[in-house]
């Protein structure tokens, strides 16, 4: 399932679910597959700035999943001294994390 979820998520992600002022889908992509498998399977939500823009990612001990890495040019250092697991900013999922969670769940269920 989890990697069903990192790729349907991946293909589900839409400018709808873009944040107001934001341009990247990190929060909503890491929220999402946290609710979907993360969240049982161990995984902390982790975030710092990258290029001055918060960017959010999972972590499980040394496995990290960053489902939008490809929108950077290069490696990301998610053991940089300013990286810092943390919570989302609510415990169920937000509109629109369920949103992209119903979307990649039907894409799951469908193939």
């Amino acid at each position: 399932m989890s990697f069903e979820a990192f790729n349907a998520i991946k293909k589900c992600l839409t400018d709808d679910l873009l944040a107001p002022g934001h341009t990247g889908h990190c929060y909503v992509a890491s929220e999402a597959y946290y609710h979907i498998v993360g969240k049982e399977e161990g995984f902390q939500p982790c975030q710092m700035k990258v290029d001055g823009v918060s960017h959010w990612w999972l972590r499980r001990g040394s496995e990290v999943i960053d489902i939008t890495s490809d929108q950077f040019g290069y490696e990301v250092n998610y053991w940089h001294k300013s990286a810092r697991c943390r919570g989302f900013l609510t415990k169920e999922p937000s509109k629109r994390a369920q949103v992209l969670i119903d979307r990649v769940m039907e894409r799951i269920n469908k193939d």
